[in-house]
């Protein structure tokens, strides 16, 4: 029995010890993936705002954005035509490292960039600020440019909560957000520029769940154990009794070959085999006393009927 305790205390210690690893490793691959995420999608909010600056023609050069650019085209598109290629861009990673985008019309790339992940320092503020404060464009076209961007999220503010501003303004909302305040002589509001957060799985939740599957497991290989130890008690309860009905010998098929069961199996049938030779002794003896007990008797039986023989010959001379 001490070794099937044993076992489930190996099985326990294992199970933790196998949630804690799976836990460190989930939580750990999650945080990778979740931070190369949130690098990729800083890297889109910097493509965007930087195509918007190149293709309106707000700006030549963006020093400030971590890609490098290649405009094939000097002559200006059409406003609607902008948005259009924004909402159409195409996005690549081509591996952990480098990005690639490009931007789009008829199948013929108007604007490509490229860069690379290593270390990046975003500038997103200072490319806001060139583009919602450009002179070159109207408040309904930065409005346009920045409801095009797949990137980033707008809404009014409520400027009865906050204190005087203008231009573009970085605030923090909570721990996990933050976003841009952009006030303009022809906006009726302030507006609330944040970027777009997409739908993730739960860091807690991937926890809670490989939490459960190993307790799941855990629970599992304990019920094994269980339901082993009760198969071989049920076995052992029949050969106890058999050994009380007197059968010698231990009966085939076992199982726990090497366990506690085995041991006790032995033991019920050596003590079986042992009452059994004292069974046999105590019937020899019987038989041995019974044999020297019925000679003398016998020979007294004889002598008696020998005897009424003689006596009743006596008699019948008398007569």
């Amino acid at each position: 029995m001490r070794e099937e305790i044993w076992r489930l205390y190996r099985h326990l210690i294992l199970s933790i010890f196998a949630i804690v690893v799976c836990c460190f490793v989930a939580i750990e691959f999650a945080q990778n993936k979740f931070s190369d995420l949130k690098t990729e999608q800083l890297f889109n909010v910097d493509a965007e705002i930087s195509a918007a600056l190149l293709l309106s023609g707000v700006a030549k050069q963006v020093p400030e954005s971590q890609f490098d650019w290649n405009l094939s085209s000097a002559a200006l598109l059409p406003f609607s035509n902008i948005s259009s290629l924004i909402k159409t861009k195409e996005w690549l990673a081509s591996d952990e490292a480098s990005y690639s985008v490009s931007f789009q019309q008829s199948a013929t790339p108007i604007l490509t960039g490229s860069a690379f992940a290593s270390n990046p320092v975003f500038q997103l503020k200072t490319l806001l600020e060139r583009l919602l404060l450009a002179t070159q464009l109207e408040y309904s076209e930065k409005v346009s440019l920045i409801e095009s961007m797949s990137s980033l999220s707008m809404s009014q503010y409520d400027s009865q909560s906050s204190a005087a501003f203008s231009g573009v303004v970085l605030v923090q909302k909570s721990s996990q957000e933050y976003g841009f305040l952009w006030d303009e002589e022809n906006a009726e509001r302030p507006s609330y520029i944040t970027i777009t957060n997409e739908e993730r799985v739960s860091l807690a939740l991937i926890v809670v769940v490989i939490i459960s599957v190993g307790v799941a497991i855990m629970l599992l290989l304990i019920w094994r154990e269980l339901i082993a130890l009760d198969v071989k008690r049920k076995t052992f309860e029949s050969i106890t009794r058999q050994i009380a009905r007197g059968r010698s010998g231990l009966p085939q098929g076992v199982p726990d070959n090497n366990g506690t069961l085995k041991e006790l199996a032995y033991s019920f049938d050596s003590m079986s085999s042992h009452i059994e030779r004292l069974l046999k002794v105590q019937r020899e003896m019987i038989n041995a006393i019974s044999h020297e007990l019925r000679t003398p008797i016998a020979r007294l039986r004889f002598g008696l009927e020998m005897v009424k023989d003689e006596v009743d010959d006596d008699v019948v001379l008398n007569d």
